[in-house]
């Protein structure tokens, strides 16, 4: 015989039971199996590293309406400096103390320069600050409003704010402003005796065009259409890939040599790796440039080819690296000590130079927002917030960093220190000993 307490249970369970078979619920659903995707549910734990924790953490001035990764400090002699509600602030790289403050009211771009940090205010009056110090060298004889980028070389500061201006770097005196039409936004190129810049117009249809002006008095000297910012600039030449225009296709990629002097095209080179026939091409073999250590890397998107500098492509064989069964990795940087690296957007792999075998790095879990390569180490920045550091030789991960940031400027590297330019936050923590120089 059951007790009554135990026949009620028994009661109960069989009528919830008939309930769910008269509704055609099954008991073993708590969610409609329509309703749920499973994919990459789980933790992975290998090859991560040590979390760590930073050495110290900084709030910091990041450009109005950015939504993108940007850099927005500077670094030089042991010091990390940084915009904080418009106060030109130094921190001590190794401990975050405040070696020193400077103005109000002050705007990014912050540019340093042989102990000096070059920085604007909201009207654009530009300041030279002793970067051991804070003590203000100069303020400019003129305001630039609206600034966009610094640059400083032989003896001249050079903006740009919608027009090129030159500056004298010991006293702030302006020298000359560019009486052009068109908006100069800067990067700049300069030689010892040219101001280079790159920009795109647009009329009846765009193009890219390479300007180039006097340092000493800012007038035009030439330029060059279909060509952009340059791979090597000095006064004896000027060498720059040649680009497209609606009219006028370039189908293979070629190297145009320019003279500084005249703006004259003086030497071009023709690369054609897959020896394809240019007049029955419908459309341009889409590849870059990076000159680097005597040898042309055409980038190619999932390929990279070498070619000694000096010999002539079209009577040489390249080196071909890509890996093999990946097709979705494309080039991502380098060469950067014996390796060129290729990513698909999460995963990073690289490939040696000097016998074009692969490695495959390990530490990285979540989609990439950027990756640097310092000294020894690939420090790789997540979108889940995290900072890899990862050992470029063993290819393992050393240590990892929670951010908590989404977007990234380029890592600082000083004094030992790593300073990470996260949104809104510098994030310091100490290089590991086997990724050094």
């Amino acid at each position: 015989m059951l007790s009554k307490q135990r026949h009620s249970i028994v009661l109960l369970i069989t009528v919830l039971t008939g309930v769910l078979l008269m509704t055609g619920v099954h008991s073993a659903w708590a969610i409609s199996p329509a309703a749920s995707f499973i994919g990459a549910n789980y933790e992975e734990t290998y090859g991560q590293g040590k979390t760590i924790m930073p050495v110290w953490r900084k709030p910091a001035d990041i450009p109005a309406g950015s939504q993108y990764g940007t850099d927005y400090a500077a670094s030089d002699k042991g010091s990390v400096f940084v915009l904080q509600k418009g106060k030109l602030t130094a921190f001590e790289a190794k401990s975050g103390h405040v070696r020193w403050t400077f103005g109000s009211g002050l705007q990014l771009p912050l540019y340093n320069k042989d102990g000096t940090i070059y920085v604007a205010s909201a009207n654009g009056y530009l300041f030279a600050v002793d970067a051991s110090t804070g003590r203000k060298r100069w303020k400019s004889s003129a305001p630039s409003p609206g600034l966009s980028s610094i640059t400083a070389a032989n003896g001249q500061v050079l903006i740009t704010n919608g027009h090129i201006r030159a500056y004298d770097i010991s006293t702030g005196k302006l020298q000359w402003q560019d009486n052009n039409y068109w908006a100069a936004s800067g990067p700049l190129t300069l030689t010892e005796n040219l101001v280079l810049m790159a920009s795109v117009e647009s009329g009846a249809y765009t193009y890219d065009i390479l300007r180039a002006y006097d340092r000493k008095t800012g007038k035009k000297q030439w330029e060059q259409a279909r060509h952009n910012t340059p791979l090597i600039a000095n006064d004896k030449a000027i060498v720059v890939d040649r680009t497209s225009t609606m009219l006028e296709q370039t189908k293979l990629p070629t190297l145009d040599t320019i003279d500084p002097k005249t703006g004259k095209i003086i030497k071009s080179v023709v690369y054609n790796p897959e020896n394809l026939n240019e007049d029955t091409m419908e459309q341009a073999f889409g590849a870059k440039f990076v000159l680097s250590d005597g040898k042309v890397f055409l980038i190619a998107d999932t390929k990279v080819y070498e070619y000694p500098e000096e010999a002539d492509p079209a009577k040489t064989k390249p080196a071909i690296y890509s890996l093999q069964g990946s097709l979705d990795y494309r080039y991502a940087a380098g060469p950067y000590n014996g390796k060129l690296l290729f990513s698909n957007g999460r995963g990073v792999s690289a490939i040696k130079t000097v016998n074009n075998t692969t490695i495959s790095f390990e530490g990285i879990t979540n989609p990439t927002a950027r990756f640097d390569l310092l000294n020894k180490g690939m420090y790789l920045s997540q979108t889940d917030g995290y900072v890899v550091a990862i050992n470029l030789r063993t290819a393992k991960a050393e240590v990892r960093l929670q951010t908590g940031s989404r977007t990234f400027g380029t890592p600082l590297l000083e004094s030992g220190m790593i300073i990470v330019q996260a949104k809104g936050q510098l994030i310091a923590f100490r290089e590991p000993e086997s990724l050094k120089q």
